[in-house]
C-alpha cells in the first residue's frame, strides 16, 4: 500500500485511544456492564480485563471477552501443540500486568494457568511449567541463575520487550531442545505476529492475517507497524487502524526485525548485545551519570558507548512500576 493510500484511511495512535476510551467502552459493553464498570471501576467476573500503557505510567483497562482471549491464547500455543503433539499442561505467565486476569479467569481444557512475579521464582520453579511466557529481561535472569531448574519446560514465549540476538542465543544455548516463541504486538493489538524457532533455525514472525489487517509496504526498509483488529467478538472495538508505535522490517512477508520507533535506546542496542553476550545478565544505562548498571559479572571498570566513556558497576535494575518492564535507558 502506498503512503498516499495510508493517509486516506483513519489511523489512531495511543493519544486517540485515550481520547476515545469512554466511547470505546460504551460501544463494546452493554448498558448493565457499563454501569457496573462506572460504579465499581472493574468489569465483573464474566469479562477479562487486560491492562495497557504500563510503559507510559498511565495504565488503562481494556475489557476482553472470553472468545477474544481464547483466540489469542490458542494462537500463542499453536506452535507448542504442533511441535510437542499436545497442549501445555502447566502454563506460567511471569512479570507483566496485562495478562494477570487472564490467568485467574481463563480456563483451557487440561491446562493449569498461573501468574507469577519475579520475586516468586521459587514458586515458579515448584509449579514446573512446560510453557513459560515472560519478558526477555526476565528470561535472562532465569537463564543466568536458574536454567537447570526447569526440567519440564518445553516452550518459552517472549514478548513485551525487544528481543535481542543475545536473547535468542542464550535461550538456545541453555535450553537447546526447547521451542522459542516470539510474540509481536501491543496489549491493544495483541499477537499481530508470532514466530517459533528451535536451535539453528532462523527467526521469522508470521503476520497473523486471519485476525488482523495491515498497512505495510513490500519493502525490507524500516516501516511503522499499523494494524487493524478484525476479530468480531471484541469488547473494546478499535475499528480504525492502530499505530502501535513500533517499526518492523519484512522479508518474504514475515517480520525479521522489530524496534520501538524513535526510541533513543535503539542507538545503544549493539553495545548492549555485546555486553549481554559477554557475561552480563541484564544492563541498564544511565546517560545522565554515564553509568552502566550490570546484573551479573562486571569484567571492566569502564566501557565506551557511542563515543562516550561509561562506568560499569554492579547495581539493582529499575523496573517500571506498573508494567514491570526493564527500560534499557534511564536518566
Amino acid at each position: 500500500m502506498t503512503t498516499a493510500s495510508k493517509r486516506a484511511v483513519e489511523i489512531w495512535t495511543k493519544t486517540e485511544l485515550w481520547q476515545h476510551y469512554a466511547e470505546l467502552l460504551a460501544a463494546g459493553l452493554g448498558p448493565e456492564q457499563l454501569a457496573y464498570y462506572r460504579r465499581y471501576g472493574r468489569f465483573g467476573d464474566e469479562i477479562i480485563a487486560t491492562s495497557t500503557s504500563g510503559s507510559s505510567g498511565r495504565p488503562l483497562l481494556l475489557p476482553r471477552s472470553a472468545e477474544d482471549v481464547r483466540d489469542i491464547g490458542e494462537r500463542m500455543i499453536r506452535s507448542h501443540v504442533e511441535t510437542w503433539g499436545r497442549p501445555p499442561e502447566r502454563l506460567a505467565l511471569l512479570g507483566g500486568i496485562s495478562h494477570v486476569e487472564g490467568a485467574l479467569k481463563m480456563r483451557f481444557d487440561g491446562m493449569e494457568m498461573r501468574s507469577f512475579e519475579l520475586v516468586d521464582v521459587e514458586a515458579l520453579i515448584d509449579f514446573a511449567p512446560d510453557y513459560l511466557s515472560c519478558y526477555p529481561s526476565i528470561a535472562r535472569v532465569l537463564i543466568g541463575r536458574h536454567a537447570s531448574a526447569f526440567a519440564d519446560l518445553r516452550t518459552i514465549k517472549l514478548g513485551g520487550e525487544r528481543v535481542l540476538r543475545a536473547d535468542v542465543a542464550k535461550i538456545h544455548a541453555a535450553w537447546p531442545e526447547r521451542l522459542l516463541v516470539e510474540q509481536l504486538g501491543s496489549t491493544e493489538m495483541p499477537a499481530v505476529a508470532v514466530g517459533a524457532s528451535r536451535k539453528a533455525e532462523g527467526r521469522r514472525l508470521e503476520l497473523q492475517r486471519t485476525r488482523f489487517a495491515f498497512l505495510l509496504d513490500d519493502t525490507p526498509a524500516w516501516q511503522p507497524l499499523i494494524v487493524r483488529d478484525l476479530f468480531p467478538a471484541r469488547l473494546f472495538p478499535i475499528d480504525a487502524y492502530y499505530d502501535a508505535g513500533d517499526e518492523i522490517r519484512l522479508r518474504d512477508g514475515c517480520v525479521v526485525e522489530v524496534r520501538r520507533r524513535d526510541d533513543p535506546a535503539n542507538a545503544f542496542v549493539e553495545a548492549v548485545e555485546e555486553l549481554l553476550a559477554n557475561g552480563c545478565i541484564n544492563v541498564q544505562i544511565d546517560r545522565m551519570n554515564r553509568t552502566v548498571y550490570c546484573d551479573g559479572e562486571v569484567r571492566a571498570d569502564h566501557v565506551e558507548l557511542n563515543g562516550d566513556e561509561y562506568r560499569m558497576v554492579a547495581g539493582q535494575m529499575k523496573r517500571l512500576k506498573d508494567s514491570n518492564k526493564l527500560p534499557l535507558l534511564i536518566g
